[in-house]
């Protein structure tokens, strides 16, 4: 690459030659400068090779919904049940196609498929409200159940979790329920609750939460309160016979044997009041239920049990 740079000083030679004389300047031909072309090898873009990251997520919602499908086009469905409404306008159906072995690619499973469907009996309109897939070679709870009709024949109660057992040893596990609004098609989560005598109220524990929420069938919430003590865990909850009252327990732990010290707490609805009426060493109280007006019965983690007079407030061993 030196030719450039000599062309360029001869320039200057002669250009300042012409400038201290009055003799014309005399240009010499310049030597030609050599070309260089770069050469570069290059790929096609069609050789180059893409690996994206597989979606997992995307991958899981294409096999749950062929293998329903593939379920819904092999199985004959059957009804498991029917829950007719008080008025008789409405009737839910629980409609559920049997196991089939399903297998796409690396997986293969035991495969079952159900739904909850809501009927307009006045015209025939049928609306599938909730629907499950199963694995029939699983663990845990599955299966819907219907529970209750409000009593104004708007709303209808139902759970997921029909048959199997809940992966957990806790003292207090309750399915969650659900409520579908006949004019809204609206579905929402209740949480786990418990039925009163009068099939009109459920009591409930708010999840994650220190908090006993009271809800009518009929409307919504009537109102909450925190448990009577902060930093337990939340135990069972049984109505009075009357419906007017709860007793529910907290404890210090979940599982048996031991549920350490427990605290058995009556609450009154007539104005949200709470009173202690047992505190209770280990190895504490794991169930209890309000069977008779002035009666509670109670089993301990050792399996014991346990009778509480409420008008006495006495606490024995039962025969």
């Amino acid at each position: 690459m030196r030719f450039p740079y000599l062309f360029l000083n001869l320039a200057v030679t002669y250009l300042v030659a012409a400038c201290g004389s009055n003799e014309a300047a005399t240009v010499a031909t310049p030597t030609p400068i050599l070309s260089f072309t770069p050469s570069f090898t290059k790929t096609p873009l069609a050789t180059l090779t893409f690996s994206p990251t597989p979606d997992y997520v995307a991958t899981q919602n294409f096999i749950e919904t062929d293998s329903v499908n593939a379920v819904v086009s092999t199985v004959q469905p059957l009804t498991l049940a029917e829950y007719s409404s008080p008025d008789g306008n409405w009737r839910v159906e629980v409609v559920r196609y049997d196991c089939i072995k399903y297998v796409n690619g690396d997986y293969i499973g035991i495969i079952a498929y159900e739904q909850i469907k809501l009927i307009d009996l006045r015209n025939g309109i049928t609306n599938t409200i909730d629907e499950q897939r199963q694995n029939c070679d699983g663990i845990g709870a599955y299966g819907f159940e219907g529970l209750y009709w409000s009593p104004n024949n708007r709303y209808f109660y139902y759970d997921d979790s029909r048959e199997g057992y809940a992966e957990t040893c806790g003292n207090y596990a309750t399915p969650t329920i659900y409520r579908v609004d006949t004019v809204t098609r609206e579905k929402n989560t209740i949480g786990g609750g418990h039925i009163s005598p009068d099939k009109t109220m459920l009591a409930l524990w708010q999840w994650g939460q220190n908090e006993i929420m009271i809800w009518d069938l009929d409307m919504d919430e009537m109102g909450r309160i925190s448990g009577w003590t902060p930093n337990m865990l939340n135990g069972q909850i049984s109505w009075s016979p009357n419906s007017q009252a709860i007793v529910y327990l907290q404890t210090t732990y979940d599982c048996a044997p031991d549920y350490g010290k427990t605290y058995v707490i009556q609450l009154s609805l007539q104005d949200m009041s709470q009173e202690l009426l047992l505190e209770y060493n280990s190895p504490g109280f794991g169930w209890l239920s309000w069977d008779a007006p002035n009666r509670i019965r109670l089993r301990d983690g050792a399996g014991v049990m346990w009778t509480y007079d409420l008008i006495s407030k006495e606490l024995k061993p039962s025969p």
